[in-house]
């Protein structure tokens, strides 16, 4: 305990600094500032509830934010409350807490960096105490600083709301090894599991999504414990019972705001374009939306239940109703898009096991501006980039000779490494991945000592037919579950999806009017349209499906794919809706391809002046490539309308997406073979 707590004062004198640094280098800070009206008024006595600050006034510009500071004096005493929004509900815990601080420094932005920095301590003590789990205590260490110097966790500090679940999952995973690789007596398992139920309770105030660690915790108790699957009943249910009553209990004030569905919006925004990129994928002929924006997700789960759902007049997005409309759309892409779902689970799986070894998120963190500290980080992001792709093997390799000397650590390190692994593709991102950088560090780690310290029985192993046949057996038939059933439901979806698309392709039609007007940009031309809500719309938003056909035979059309079509959404004040308007994305064109039909879905709202549909532009020179515009007639009889790009007179894309040959994934060497499933 004494190196740990040694090692947490390091963590705070080094994250203090860094985010000096940050402050001084004008890196930016991102903790939903804006949503931070609680926290000063519970800070300035007021209680805690959400101001509505009148425009320029202190308190808003200190909420913008544009100012460090405020003082309590510059409050208006007629000030005006507004209902707290469900983020406030949700991070209830980060407020109240950021409220605390201030009430001793005063309030400024700078002053939360405290609670960076206590965050910090708590990551890299837990973290140590996680390695010591099976390393050495030198090796522990060096493996605790090596991450405290990550520029992806030092970036990450400069967002405190993100940052805050890394001591949460630490210490998961830390209450989790110690269950799974040291026999605990009955009385210290429940009060380990006491204590991290109460743990996440809080975190989830912070973070909603350090509740999913209690689904490995679930797990590691019942199936893995060291007592044995089917020992120690008694004591696995009271330690379940005392986790799940710790964390109701801290976390009651805020489980509430869930019951509107935000898991499942969230997994919504997850499936979105941008974050095909970061996962490494490359996308099909169809899209599930074009940007990250609550508003888009919103839309579009309300348009689809005007579809599907008999009452949808007024549904409100925060209701329970609304949350089940979103489980069943995201439910529904699940049933029809099967392989799309198995391969962002994959690529978010490598990507999280390659996190220390990639520069994707840069090799010096954001604002040093040392030249010294930079060679530094050059020398290491040199050395750490020559290990990149190491983790999935040496993992494999574990598993296989753990699946041969004890089973039940072989099928936890399996099971638990692919949660946590996989559930980023959720949402991947810097922001949510970064600590699970420990993850891979600690495979890496425990690889290599094992095969230092058992290399003498590993030889006897290797030596014995028996034990080869038995890894073999084992190996093999993996590989071949993993690649068959990634073929099988690649399979499935390719024939989902060429019923769907072939039901926009017959779908009956009509012509739709347009008029043409310059773009805004004055390089491309607009084609207007006029798509007014129906007399009988009950729903807030419809969604029309328009196909748009074009001809890319000729030389100038065939650029389209460098300069594709652009779908414009204007606000009130006739300046674009960038959220909603988007590039269409093309795929690539075949020289046997005659024609293409672009399926684009068009949201038109009933009650809503500040998001209207106006027409699709193209490059002037191009006009000619567009022979035709309809809309599909019958198209609130399709639960599913996905904007699509159909090449005729076949498909030879395929139909489902795959992993990028260009990811930092897995080194070169292996990323053509990769390309090929």
């Amino acid at each position: 305990m004494v190196v740990s707590a040694a090692l947490a004062v390091v963590a705070a004198i080094v994250s203090a600094a860094y985010l000096r640094v940050a402050h001084r280098s004008s890196v930016p800070f991102y903790s939903y500032q804006e949503a931070f009206g609680p926290a000063v008024m519970q800070a300035c006595g007021r209680g805690f509830v959400n101001p509505s600050p009148a425009g320029g006034s202190p308190l808003a510009r200190f909420l913008a934010p544009e100012r460090d500071r405020f003082d309590c004096s510059e409050l208006p005493a007629n000030l005006e409350y507004r209902e707290l929004s469900p983020y406030q509900y949700a991070e209830r815990y980060l407020l109240l807490a950021c409220a605390g601080i201030w009430k001793m420094t005063g309030i400024s932005w700078q002053a939360l960096d405290v609670l960076a920095v206590v965050f910090a301590a708590f990551t890299m003590a837990f973290a140590y105490l996680f390695f010591r789990l099976v390393l050495p205590v030198w090796l522990s260490v060096a493996l605790t600083l090596l991450w405290l110097a990550s520029p992806l966790l030092l970036r990450s500090l400069t967002a405190l709301r993100d940052y805050s679940k890394a001591p949460f999952l630490v210490l998961t995973l830390l209450v989790i090894g110690t269950i799974v690789l040291r026999r605990t007596s009955s009385k210290r398992l429940a009060a380990l599991s006491a204590l991290l139920g109460a743990a996440l309770g809080v975190g989830f105030g912070f973070r909603f999504d350090v509740g999913l660690n209690l689904v490995p915790f679930t797990a590691a108790v019942a199936l893995f414990d060291a007592g044995g699957f089917a020992g120690r009943v008694r004591a696995k249910l009271v330690a379940l019972i005392a986790c799940a009553a710790a964390f109701w209990v801290c976390a009651r004030p805020v489980l509430g705001v869930y019951q509107g569905g935000n898991v499942w919006h969230v997994s919504l925004l997850g499936l979105m374009d941008p974050f095909d990129q970061r996962l490494g994928v490359v996308p099909s002929v169809y899209s599930f939306g074009s940007s990250y924006s609550d508003d888009l997700v919103d839309a579009t789960v309300a348009s689809y239940a005007g579809r599907v759902a008999a009452d949808t007049a007024g549904m409100d997005p925060s209701t329970p109703a609304y949350g089940t409309i979103r489980r069943r759309y995201f439910l529904a892409l699940a049933r029809e898009f099967p392989a799309d779902f198995a391969v962002r689970g994959w690529a978010s799986i490598i990507k999280v096991l390659n996190l220390p070894f990639a520069i994707t998120y840069g090799d010096v963190p954001t604002g040093i501006q040392s030249r010294a500290l930079e060679r530094v980080y050059r020398i290491r992001a040199w050395a750490m980039t020559r290990a990149e792709g190491i983790t999935p093997a040496l993992l494999f390799g574990m598993v296989l000779v753990l699946a041969v000397v004890t089973p039940r650590y072989a099928i936890a390190l399996t099971a638990l490494v692919g949660f946590f692994a996989a559930y980023p593709m959720i949402q991947f991102d810097a922001r949510h991945v970064f600590p699970l950088e420990i993850l891979a560090l600690w495979i890496d780690a425990s690889a290599l000592w094992l095969l230092i310290v058992m290399w003498a029985d590993l030889r006897k192993r290797v030596a014995d037919a028996r034990s080869v046949r038995l890894m073999l057996a084992l190996g093999v038939p993996a590989v071949l579950l993993i690649v068959g059933s990634m073929a099988a439901v690649r399979q499935y979806q390719s024939v989902r999806i060429r019923e769907l698309l072939a039901a926009y392709m017959h779908a009956p039609s009509s012509p739709i009017e347009t008029t043409t007007s310059a773009a805004a940009d004055g390089t491309a031309e607009r084609l207007n349209m006029v798509l007014s809500p129906w007399e009988s719309q009950s729903a807030p938003v419809v969604t029309e499906m328009l196909a748009v056909s074009l001809k890319l035979t000729s030389a100038e059309c065939r650029t389209v794919p460098q300069h594709p079509l652009m779908v414009r959404y204007l606000q009130r004040d006739n300046s674009s809706r960038d959220d909603f308007s988007h590039v269409v994305r093309m795929p690539r064109i075949e020289s046997s391809t005659r024609s293409t039909v672009a399926f684009i879905p068009v949201l038109i709202f009933a009650n809503n002046p500040f998001i209207r549909f106006v027409g699709i532009e193209v490059l002037r020179e191009q006009r000619t490539c567009i022979t035709g515009i309809t809309r599909l007639t019958n198209a609130q009889q399709i639960p599913l309308l996905l904007e699509s790009v159909v090449p005729e007179p076949k498909l030879t894309v395929p139909l489902y997406q795959r992993f990028d040959d260009d990811s930092e994934s897995l080194p070169p060497h292996v990323r053509a073979a990769i390309r090929r499933l």
